[in-house]
């Protein structure tokens, strides 16, 4: 079974049929056609347009797979979702410079079996070799992932229609560039419209496409979410990756909602010990009566107790046989 698609130009909202070449026949515009997945070829008949029973829309979904969560085998990361990771929604990634959020993604993609595609608009595909070189035979056994380096809107668009991944990364969203609104003028890179747009394409696109997308956002020194609550409430969740401690040398990092979420429950939280093999997940934060943190720092755990003192020495035995009294000596 194949899926069945409906295309409309951008500007004047009209259908196009198959072959979409040249400007629109509607309105003469030579705008990128809005892509909408619209069943599958056998499948059953949809729910109608407009409202429908409560009754008819469960009865509808009730074996609908999309609507189960995937386990990951990550212990932190199933915490953290509520058992596994969605089926299709957009998440946005948010962490201060320098704190492993592509590291995090990459490891978890590697972790993952299912097709998946990684989109920087900060590297280039050497760049990301470099980086994660140190993977060696994990990434070589990982044919269910792609990666490519682009920072234009409607390339970014044409490689996750090529790709049709079920689990897509883009790092960073503040970083692409072409973008336009829904008239088709231009919006300037990196601005809030601009950011607030690509969100929201996105988490259109992960409806019809069954796709999660993890977006990458950059938080800024004093803690606030670049981007604005525009965009936040643009996504599904807010998923946020920061330091245990505020010292830079500490490997240990947390991983927990923030905000708005529609996936797992606030509160939840993993941790992750970050090193030069990776990121290793450490399971829940104090949920649960389980381990805040497997403590294996030398510089955190208790000092040994002391040696217990020796046993005390037995008192020396005397002579066999009664003591003899010492003789006297008479001196004239």
């Amino acid at each position: 079974m194949s899926a069945v698609y409906e295309y409309r130009c951008r500007w004047c909202k009209n259908e196009r049929k198959p072959p979409i070449e040249g400007p629109c026949p509607h309105c003469g515009g030579c705008y990128r056609c809005h892509k909408k997945r619209i069943g599958i070829e056998g499948e059953d008949e949809p729910l109608p347009a407009g409202p429908v029973s409560i009754v008819d829309l469960f009865k509808h979904h009730e074996n609908d797979k999309d609507l189960d969560v995937r386990p990951t085998g990550l212990v932190g990361v199933d915490h953290v979702f509520g058992g596994g990771l969605p089926r299709f929604g957009a998440i946005l990634l948010c962490a201060t410079a320098g704190t492993g959020k592509t590291s995090w993604l990459m490891e978890l993609l590697l972790t993952l079996k299912v097709r998946s595609l990684i989109i920087s608009t900060e590297q280039s595909k050497k760049d990301l070799m470099r980086q994660f070189k140190r993977f060696g035979d994990r990434i070589k056994a990982a044919k269910h992932m792609s990666v490519d380096s682009l920072t234009s809107w409607p390339d970014i668009q044409d490689a996750i229609d090529e790709v049709k991944p079920k689990i897509l990364a883009i790092d960073s969203l503040h970083d692409v560039e072409e973008v336009t609104d829904e008239q088709g003028f231009g919006l300037a890179s990196s601005s809030g419209g601009a950011v607030t747009r690509v969100a929201k394409e996105i988490r259109r696109m992960t409806a019809e496409m069954n796709m999660l997308a993890f977006l990458v956002g950059h938080v800024a020194n004093d803690g606030q979410m670049m981007g604005g609550s525009h965009l936040r409430h643009s996504v599904d969740a807010t998923l946020v990756l920061r330091r245990r401690t505020e010292d830079e040398k500490d490997p240990m990092r947390i991983l927990g909602f923030k905000g708005k979420t529609r996936f797992g429950r606030a509160g939840h939280e993993a941790l992750y010990r970050m090193s030069k093999d990776g990121f290793k997940d450490c399971g829940p934060v104090g949920a649960d009566g389980l381990a805040d943190e497997p403590e294996d720092d030398d510089e955190d755990e208790d000092p040994p107790p002391p040696p217990a003192p020796p046993p005390p020495r037995p008192a020396p035995k005397g002579p066999k046989g009664p003591a003899k009294k010492p003789k006297l000596k008479l001196v004239n």
